[in-house]
């Protein structure tokens, strides 16, 4: 292939926010992928990283004040760029104190981005509720998708990393005596 013709490919890809299986240098049958993944109209195409944070962080927005939101975040496999067809989306979500959270509340927002979105596979989780490890790694790890409050959200992130990275060297010593003696067990 010529590198004008190669060019061409890649900036299409870039305006239409998609790029081909082929292009990633897939070798599965598209009748394999049927059905999985975020797939647009009957052709197998896979939505590039910076179309999927802009297409979440426009859905996330919409819903921003009904259910309070202050921040969201990308995280998991689509954040480390090693998604793959069907890789759920996984998003989490910081909501303004006070506010009742719920898993139906969970289920409802996953289920209102994936028809904002035209996504599917979208996992929701509050960080809230979440446990210190978790809240340390989304923050650490994820990719920030939309901030409601930039005042309330930065305090959420400052105290949140500086639990986290005080806890991490006992954390990872926990999980080491645990495997270790999983180990000595047989476990």
């Amino acid at each position: 292939m010529f590198l004008s013709e190669l060019y061409s490919q890649i900036k299409i890809s870039i305006v239409t926010g998609f790029v081909s299986r082929e292009m990633t240098g897939s070798t599965a049958r598209k009748d394999s992928w049927s059905n999985k993944g975020n797939v647009h109209d009957d052709k197998m195409l896979l939505i590039m990283p910076l179309s999927l944070e802009n297409t979440l962080s426009e859905a996330v927005a919409g819903l921003g004040s009904r259910y309070g939101i202050i921040a969201a975040y990308l995280y998991g496999s689509h954040a480390r760029a090693q998604a793959r067809p069907g890789s759920d989306v996984d998003i989490a979500l910081l909501l303004a104190n006070g506010r009742e959270r719920s898993a139906m509340e969970m289920l409802e927002i996953g289920r209102e981005l994936e028809n904002s979105s035209g996504l599917k596979h979208i996992d929701v989780r509050f960080l809230n509720d979440a446990p210190l490890a978790v809240k340390g790694r989304i923050l650490a790890e994820g990719k920030l998708l939309y901030s409601g409050n930039d005042d309330q959200r930065v305090d959420f992130e400052v105290k949140t990393r500086s639990l986290y990275f005080d806890f991490l060297p006992h954390h990872r010593y926990l999980q080491r005596a645990f495997v270790e003696r999983a180990a000595e067990r047989g476990l």
